[in-house]
């Protein structure tokens, strides 16, 4: 049949032909007649549901009092019908925006094309349709009224989000803030962990429901409106969609910019649950760490191995993928036994539990070898208290939620939901011993030299990419401790004074004894562990060993980077890089913070800080008054580090080095690298007198950060430096502290501590704007708490001991202090602490008596720890004290002697 719908054509034909004639040829062809218009009444059907492809499938179904039916299938992305034109497709391919062609029918006879317009603001909706029949008869067909459909059991969003709080708008000048408002900046991510979009939405301050009807503006800052986006890369001369910032999402790979003008439709669907949609997208979207029907999310290590069959024959082809499920205390909850297709990194599917797994999608049972000494094994989990043995049958669904996140839903019941950590997001830690295949290997961990021992060694150990771990500590850790999953070599090569002399090293004949030209053989020490060349594998903590015994390891070296290539029957490896400077050395300790900066408005997922050592009094850049660069007072230095991170918070874990300056992905850190205004990313400075050298950019290691009550441990270890800052993240950072004299210490938990000498085990130094505060811990024995024990403190507020103005003869350094204060602390256990003059002769010099407070422990016996704290207003010194001056402080114990040593601390 003919169709003409250029109806616009004809006119124009038409006005064109009248200029010259007034006659019209009569049209030929067949003209479709006058659609039926039909406005339903009732409401007959509204159901909802998930069809074997995932896909959300809509039944509609309406009619009017003269009995005309519409019967509409249509395809969503949520449990209800969204606002959307649906447009006609084959059941095969219909996707959310589709109804499907044949199956929607009027008066019983198929659709063939046309439209169908949701309007929906829950549970009203409206609903229009221009529909074309298989005979060609035109409908157009309108309905408003009420539709609910049933929720799920489980919400299941398609996408997560980050909230990003702050009060950051301005009236239109772009300078005057707007107080009484705040934004949220929304990130969005699929599954995948694939960047979506970023709604900034603009709420009244203390607004926890993000529910309404925004609409987009520029300089937004009235409640209910929302930042509009707008490409900032164009201004720097990058590509279009390089720099975007405000609101925008991705779509099929390009980046659509929300315009001021457009409306943005956000609606609760709980626990934090938001369905957010416009012209042009339309998101379900959950808070990240989401867990479907609640729970908490376990992290998930992932040991693999190789499979065996019923005759312990090794099946190739397959990756057995040993899971192990710990909650956020490390407690380990669950351990799955995955069997997988070797290479596969989706662990969706269905599971059959078997012994002996070894097919792809089956999974090992539970078994307990206690009777043979061992323990449990295969797959199990922990209800009440109780460990649970999976038995062979059994099923198990894994179903990914969120990204690298898996739900594992058993067939008896239980249900555990788990997010891959960054040191194991499925792929293991390499190649097994013996495979053949050579493990590269990247991180230096430590150089020990054994020739003050009498013995011509040095020992050598080298990790995988992203591998570290904590050495012991003879003095309190008697076992190293190993945060992420990998794998290590130990090497003891022969070596005098510590130089590893290039050439190709043999095995020696026995442990213990090595000559030139060779490395020390592998052995079991009988405890549990190793002595000499080993090759070892860590999962979840655990280290287990292969000691070497045959083979050559050959060293070449080239403007200080070694080449150490490993040729054994227990395996095969190569490391390139330098021999120092890495998890071996001690840390540059870092007190001071300064400073915390979130990019994530910027539309880059970083925070950087900068991070200082003490004996630095720092300045901050203030553009609006026209200071453009960061100035210093002292020496010392200053870590400026950059973090993945998709909320401006620095997140617990640890994180590699990202592979070119600028790019920086999740569990990364950005490298040092020559940025756009100079110097950018991870880079590590050193200040002298003030004056602050170029840098050196950090380009490889790992930074690991823990929180604890608010205090971070953060971590650089790198071929560069090594540092560790203790702290918090605020104003004041490490020395923020309130501080109580009453004999309770807990308040300097985040203060640091001077390196502890001597019979002292810790001394600390904090001041506010009214006292100084200082903490004394000894050790067990001290004369402190009997028999005339007292503690002196000397002050010089130059840093210059050649300066003060009193004599000392008793301290560390015999030289000229500012002031000094003698303290008769503790007379016996029944006698409190208390300021005296020194019967031995000579007064407090340089400061007052008056208001000095001290509290601390009573203790009964020579055996016990003696914990003091001390407050000294700031008024009683007779030389005055400024915030900025670095002060030294010298501490020493009478009797038994004993000397502590503050060097550098920088006044607040």
């Amino acid at each position: 049949m003919k169709k003409i719908f250029i109806f616009a054509l004809m006119a124009a034909g038409l006005v064109l032909g009248s200029c010259q004639d007034n006659k019209l040829d009569p049209l030929s062809g067949d003209f479709l007649p006058a659609p039926t218009v039909v406005k339903f009444t009732n409401l007959d059907k509204a159901e909802n549901g998930k069809d074997a492809d995932g896909r959300w499938i809509f039944t509609i179904d309406l009619s009017d009092d003269a009995g005309t039916k519409l019967h509409a299938v249509l395809v969503g992305n949520k449990f209800f019908l969204s606002s959307n034109t649906y447009s006609e497709a084959p059941e095969a391919t219909a996707k959310n925006g589709n109804f499907i062609a044949g199956k929607t029918t009027v008066n019983g006879k198929g659709v063939r094309q046309g439209s169908i317009t949701v309007k929906e603001a829950r549970p009203d909706y409206t609903v229009s349709a221009v529909l074309f029949l298989e005979d060609g008869t035109p409908y157009k067909v309108e309905w408003q009224g009420q539709m609910n459909f049933e929720e799920p059991a489980v919400l299941e969003p398609e996408y997560t989000y980050e909230d990003t709080v702050a009060q950051d708008c301005t009236l239109e000048d772009g300078s005057t803030p707007v107080t009484d408002v705040e934004s949220h900046t929304l990130v969005l991510k699929d599954l995948n962990g694939e960047f979506a979009a970023q709604i900034k939405l603009i709420r009244s301050v203390g607004t926890t429901d993000l529910s309404g009807t925004y609409t987009v503006k520029e300089y937004a800052h009235e409640d209910l409106t929302a930042g509009n986006g707008f490409d900032l890369g164009v201004y720097y001369g990058m590509d279009p969609g390089a720099f975007v910032i405000g609101s925008y999402y991705v779509q099929d790979g390009a980046v659509t910019i929300i315009e001021p003008g457009a409306t943005i439709s956000v609606s609760a669907m709980g626990d934090g649950v938001y369905s957010i949609s416009g012209n042009g997208f339309d998101f379900l979207t959950a808070p990240a760490g989401f867990v479907p029907g609640g729970g908490e999310v376990l992290s998930i290590t992932d040991e693999q191995g190789g499979a065996v069959d019923e005759t312990f024959a090794t099946v190739e082809g397959v990756t057995t993928h040993n899971l192990t499920l710990k909650d956020s205390q490390g407690t380990e909850k669950a351990w799955f036994q995955l069997v997988l297709t070797e290479g596969s990194s989706d662990f969706e599917g269905e599971y059959v539990c078997k012994e002996y797994a070894h097919e792809d999608h089956t999974f090992g049972n539970g078994y307990d070898l206690s009777s043979w000494g061992m323990g449990l094994g295969g797959t199990r989990y922990i209800f009440d208290g109780e460990t649970v043995l999976v038995q062979p049958g059994e099923t198990l669904t894994v179903t990914k939620v969120g990204e690298d996140t898996y739900k594992f839903v058993g067939s008896t019941g239980y249900e555990f939901t788990g997010k891959f950590e960054a040191s194991s997001p499925g792929p293991g830690p390499g190649p097994d011993p013996g495979t053949g295949d050579e493990v590269t290997l990247t991180e230096f961990l430590s150089l020990t030299d054994y020739s003050g021992y009498g013995m011509n060694m040095v020992g050598i150990e080298l990790g995988t990419k992203g591998f570290y771990y904590t050495a012991p500590d003879w003095v309190s850790t008697w076992t190293a401790s190993y945060p992420v999953d990998g794998q290590f070599i130990k090497l003891e090569l022969y070596s005098e004074g510590g130089v590893i002399a290039p050439g190709t090293y043999v095995p020696s004949a026995a442990n213990g004894t090595v000559n030139a030209g060779e490395f020390n053989l592998g052995a079991d020490n009988g405890w549990g562990g190793f002595n000499g060349t080993s090759w070892f594998t860590v999962a979840s903590g655990a280290a287990s060993g292969v000691a070497v015994t045959d083979g050559t390891v050959t060293v070449s070296e080239a403007g200080g980077t070694y080449t150490i290539v490993i040729e054994t029957s227990a395996v095969k490896a190569k490391y390139v890089g330098t021999l120092g400077g890495e998890p071996g050395d001690s840390a540059v300790e870092l007190s001071q913070f300064l400073s915390l900066t979130s990019y994530v408005d910027y539309g880059a997922n970083l925070v950087g800080m900068n991070l200082a050592s003490a004996g630095l009094a720092y300045t901050p850049a203030d553009w609006a008054a026209g200071i453009y660069a960061d100035s210093y007072a002292g020496s010392g230095n200053v870590l400026k580090l950059e973090l993945y991170s998709t909320d401006g918070t620095v997140a617990p874990g640890t994180y590699k080095a990202c592979a070119t300056g600028g790019t920086v992905g999740e569990g990364e850190f950005g490298i040092g690298y020559d940025g756009m205004w100079g110097a950018s990313g991870t880079t590590w400075y050193t200040v002298t007198d003030g004056t602050i050298d170029k840098g050196v950019y950090v380009t490889d290691g790992t930074v690991t950060v823990s929180e604890n009550g608010g205090v971070y441990t953060i971590e650089l270890k790198s071929s560069v430096v090594n540092a560790k800052y203790v702290g918090k993240l605020s104003a004041g950072g490490a020395t923020t502290a309130s501080i109580s004299i009453d004999g309770n210490f807990d308040d300097w938990a985040d203060v640091p501590s001077a390196e502890a000498s001597d019979a002292f085990t810790a001394f600390k130094v904090f001041n506010d704007a009214d006292n100084f505060y200082f903490y004394v811990e000894t050790d067990p024995g001290s004369r402190l708490w009997s028999g005339g024990g007292y503690l002196y403190l000397y002050f010089n507020f130059k840093n210059d001991l050649t300066q003060g103005e009193y004599g000392g003869s008793t301290g560390m350094h015999d030289n000229k202090y500012d002031a000094f204060i003698f303290m008769y602390l503790f007379g016996g256990s029944a006698d409190a602490p208390k300021i005296e003059d020194n019967p031995n002769g000579g007064e407090a010099k340089g400061l007052a008596l008056d208001n000095i407070v001290i509290a601390g422990n009573q203790p009964a016996t020579a055996s016990d720890i003696v914990k003091m704290e001390i407050v000294i207003p700031r008024a009683n010194f007779t030389t005055q004290v400024n915030a900025g001056d670095v002060i030294e402080v010298d501490a020493y114990r009478s009797k038994d002697g004993g000397n502590v040593y503050f060097p550098g601390y920088v006044v607040k």
